[in-house]
């Protein structure tokens, strides 16, 4: 693996984690927002009174609740922790798409300098070919 692969593959990485820990931080913060709202549901007397004025907090605490439960979560994470998290990562792939943009400019530049010396050999075998052509 060359080192343009290791880079494009650790900022996938980088990418992908820094989506799992956006979804993360957007389903504690609905779940910590609505949790006191589905608490007062469900120790409520009239549910479905109360359901009508709440429904659309209740159904985005159950929908948050639900897709924790999905990701595995069992404590709830510091949204803080998360968000720094999020920006060292970002920072770190910054600075690695920067590694590999320069390597990607050498590499092309590289591979012109090949195409042109290949070129550049390739034609002394062409004027012998059509020398013996004239000659034979």
């Amino acid at each position: 693996m060359t080192e343009q692969d290791r880079l494009l593959s650790s900022i996938k990485a980088k990418e992908q984690r820094i989506g799992e820990i956006g979804l993360l931080i957007k389903h504690v913060s609905a779940y910590r927002e609505h949790r006191p709202v589905y608490e007062q549901y469900r120790k409520s007397s009239d549910k479905e009174k109360f359901l009508r004025g709440q429904e659309s907090q209740i159904i985005l605490f159950e929908s948050a609740a639900k897709a924790l439960k999905q990701m595995g979560v069992q404590k709830l994470p510091d949204i803080t922790a998360l968000k720094k998290e999020m920006d060292s990562l970002t920072a770190e792939k910054q600075q690695e798409y920067g590694t590999y943009q320069k390597i990607k400019v050498q590499v092309k530049e590289l591979d012109t300098i090949k195409r042109n010396v290949d070129q550049f050999l390739s034609a002394p075998q062409k004027e012998e070919r059509e020398k013996n052509k004239e000659r034979g």
